[in-house]
């Protein structure tokens, strides 16, 4: 009986062997750490409650018109190079009109005088010197003008620099004989060139012009050479002031009567004055 019981119980004992190695160990206690709490979500915000907008209030008279942005203006084409102008032409100059200007007085204008242009004089004068003879004298000016100056009493001053030829004639000037030159050439020659003192020409650097009120006021200022057949026997300077008269207004041609001075002399003398009377017209 006992044999019989014995086989049972070696496989239960075998069995509970088996169990208990399989059986895993029981860990130690340990104190549990407390797992992170949870972010809390932000509360989200409230929807916006949508405002009206105010109504315009009502506008007194006309409403202003919208701005309007203006539209690009296109870029002007740049202009061809133009032909610079010839040397006789003054800048700043404006055409010539076919009318004259009338001024604040009425009277002629002379800002439009800005070209180059010639002037020409032809003046016969009576001179009166030192000797009772007077000499009749045959000036010829020729020359170009200037630009316009106008006066602090906006009058305009017009004004042509050149050369001048005088031809003269007569005992006033007499005193240039005392020029070494005509007495040396006298000594060897006949009685009858006696009258060749008496013809001398004159060689002078000139300014004249006219200006003034209606540009009625005609003036000349300049000096040269006095000079005896070929020979140079003194020097001299002139001045002159007179009125222009029958001159239509916007015509270039003019006439003069005045009145000159002269002061000059030979070389070997002293100087000496002439005064003379002179008419004539000037192109200008």
């Amino acid at each position: 009986m006992i044999a019989g019981l014995s086989m049972p119980l070696t496989m239960v004992a075998t069995l509970t062997l088996a169990l208990l190695q399989a059986a895993p160990a029981t860990p130690t206690s340990s104190p549990a750490t407390p797992a992170p709490a949870a972010p809390t979500p932000a509360p989200s915000p409230a929807p916006a409650t949508p405002v009206a907008a105010p109504s315009p209030s009502p506008v007194v008279g006309n409403a202003p018109e919208p701005v309007v942005a203006p539209a690009p203006v296109a870029a002007e084409p740049t202009p061809p190079p133009s032909t610079p102008p010839p040397d006789w032409y003054l800048p700043n100059a404006a055409p010539v009109p076919a009318t004259p200007l009338a001024g604040p007085e009425g009277t002629a204008s002379f800002d439009a005088i800005k070209y180059r242009r010639l002037v020409f004089s032809n003046f016969y004068t009576l001179n009166f010197g030192l000797w009772p003879i007077p000499s009749g004298d045959f000036s010829f000016f020729l020359g170009t003008n200037l630009r316009p100056r106008r006066s602090n009493f906006g009058k305009d001053w017009n004004t042509a620099l050149g050369y001048q030829l005088t031809l003269s004639v007569g005992g006033a000037d007499a005193y240039f004989g005392e020029a070494q030159v005509i007495a040396d050439h006298f000594d060897n020659t006949d009685a009858i060139e006696f009258f060749g003192p008496v013809f001398f020409h004159r060689h002078a650097l000139m300014a004249q012009g006219f200006g003034g009120r209606k540009g009625r006021l005609y003036y000349a200022l300049g000096g040269g050479a006095v000079m005896w057949q070929t020979y140079l026997i003194g020097i001299e300077g002139e001045g002159k002031l007179g009125y222009i008269f029958s001159a239509r207004e916007g015509s270039r041609v003019k006439g003069v009567f005045g009145g000159q001075m002269r002061l000059g002399g030979a070389f070997e003398g002293v100087p000496r004055p002439q005064f003379g009377l002179f008419i004539g017209f000037m192109v200008f």
